[in-house]
């Protein structure tokens, strides 16, 4: 299923600038650079860039309904448990280029581990969900996390801690939660939101402030390779001759001699 597009001019704040590992507050010159001049080219071929999300965590913690507020505006009161995998796409239009989400909402129920796991392969972004309602939803995380990072392990994944639900407990209940929740984001290097799929509390935020950093981070990488072909061809090109590697020299060829001439 595909949305509406969400405008990014600038990176979001994050929900606790004590709860984030990650310390972009904006787009720095180099990227927005590399984005007009990918705009202003003549032949003007935007890439469309994928990022692919996914979404762990325990049976009824909301994930669906996390997804469904984002993309449709709506929610559910009563929400059937995910059977396998559902597929969401999120379109964003990020310093004015296109830019896609796809966000996997895994099932949370054990026995369909097996065929999840398949799905965790190639993800970017972790977003591990709990209820802000029942507390203990937030240490069965651990076991989720476990497994995308074991099959993700050269990959170093953007992850998010959302503890939802938040409409069903006080303020002050929630002061005591994000504080157990700190914990567990730093462990797994984590941003933490607390978000309401019922009133639509920081939903878009969070997606927004996800999209940017997975967006820019994707631009960096592409600078990078750039930047390292550049100095490779730039260190052929003032290479002295007797750093290249020499060709081998042609074989002499053998004189047969007769009497009467000299044959080749």
């Amino acid at each position: 299923m595909e949305t509406d597009s969400i405008l990014i001019p600038l990176v979001p704040w994050a929900y606790d600038n004590n709860i984030t590992p990650y310390e972009n507050t904006c787009f720095d010159g180099e990227v927005e650079q590399y984005i007009e001049n990918e705009i202003l080219s003549p032949d003007r071929k935007i890439p469309l860039r994928v990022a692919k999300c996914i979404i762990i965590g325990p049976v009824s913690v909301g994930k669906t309904s996390l997804i469904r507020r984002l993309g449709a505006n709506g929610y559910g009161l009563k929400q059937r448990p995910t059977i396998g995998i559902d597929y969401w796409v999120q379109k964003f239009e990020v310093l004015g280029t296109p830019f896609r989400l796809q966000i996997w909402d895994t099932a949370g129920l054990e026995r369909y581990n097996s065929v999840t796991k398949s799905f965790y392969r190639d993800a970017q972004i972790v977003i591990m969900q709990f209820d802000l309602s029942r507390p203990h939803t937030l240490n069965e995380l651990k076991e989720f996390v476990r497994d995308v990072l074991t099959v993700n392990q050269e990959e170093r994944l953007l992850i998010f801690l959302v503890g939802s639900k938040k409409d069903l407990i006080s303020e002050a209940q929630c002061r005591v939660l994000e504080k157990e929740a700190a914990q567990v984001a730093k462990q797994f290097e984590a941003e933490y939101w607390s978000v309401s799929s019922l009133t639509g509390k920081n939903v878009q935020n969070l997606f927004s402030r996800i999209a940017a950093l997975a967006f820019l981070k994707m631009i960096k990488t592409e600078i990078e390779i750039k930047e390292s072909f550049r100095n490779e061809d730039s260190r052929l090109a003032i290479m002295c001759p007797e750093q290249m590697t020499p060709e081998p020299p042609l074989k002499s060829k053998k004189k047969f001699n007769c009497c009467h001439c000299n044959i080749t």
